[in-house]
C-alpha cells in the first residue's frame, strides 16, 4: 500500500494537479469546454485551487525530501 506522506508520493501528486488545472484551462482557453458567465468564475477559482493545492503539496514533498537526505548523511 502506498503511504500518502511520503515525499515522492506528494510530489507526484502535486505534478499531477498542477498538469490537470493547465490541461483544464488550457480547455477552456480553446474553447473546447464551454460554460456560461457565471460558472466561468466559479470553474477559474477551481483551477486556481487546484494549481495551488499542487504547488504546495510539491514543494511539502521535496522539503520533505531534502530533510529525509540530510539526515541520512547526518547520520554517516
Amino acid at each position: 500500500m502506498i503511504k500518502l506522506n511520503e515525499p515522492r508520493v506528494e510530489i507526484t501528486l502535486g505534478v499531477f494537479l498542477m498538469m490537470l488545472s493547465f490541461i483544464l484551462s488550457f480547455l477552456v482557453a480553446i474553447d473546447v469546454i464551454v460554460f456560461d458567465s457565471s460558472l466561468t468564475i466559479a470553474f477559474c477559482f477551481f483551477v486556481y485551487a487546484l494549481s495551488l493545492i499542487g504547488l504546495v503539496l510539491g514543494f511539502h514533498g521535496v522539503h520533505e525530501l531534502v530533510i529525509m537526505r540530510r539526515k541520512k548523511e547526518g547520520e554517516k
